[in-house]
């Protein structure tokens, strides 16, 4: 009993959908490799500092502190304000995910796991970064 085509168009723009999304997950890792380097940065420039033996009543030593915790937060929320909405779109993918299979499940309860995906695979597979 194959699959109706409506439930395998959904299946596919879920999938569709997916693989932009990792698409955008990828193009962040430049974003996610610049922060490292920044933390590394940071990390050489606390060990550079201590090594003056800075006192931590003197301003300067506040002001160093300051800066680098403003930095670190700065780059912190850029990263999260780039990833945050592509994690909620892929939680509300999964729950579309769901409810698809729920619903094929109980419109073809007769179907295996293995033959919704065997009846679903030819129209996905093609559909990659």
């Amino acid at each position: 009993m194959p699959i109706d085509k409506v439930y395998i168009d959904t299946a596919v723009e879920i999938r569709r959908e997916w693989v932009r999304l990792l698409g955008v997950i990828t193009d962040y890792q430049r974003e996610i490799d610049k922060t490292k380097k920044l933390l590394y940065k940071k990390k050489q420039d606390i060990e550079d500092y201590s090594k003056t033996k800075p006192k931590i009543k003197d301003p300067k030593f506040k002001e160093f502190i300051e800066n680098l915790f403003t930095d670190l937060e700065m780059q912190s929320t850029l990263l999260e304000n780039k990833i945050s909405p592509v994690s909620k779109e892929m939680e509300k993918l999964s729950k579309e995910e769901l409810r698809l299979y729920k619903v094929i499940t109980s419109k073809y309860p007769n179907l295996s796991d293995d033959q919704i995906k065997e009846e679903l695979w030819p129209w996905l597979k093609d559909i990659h970064l």
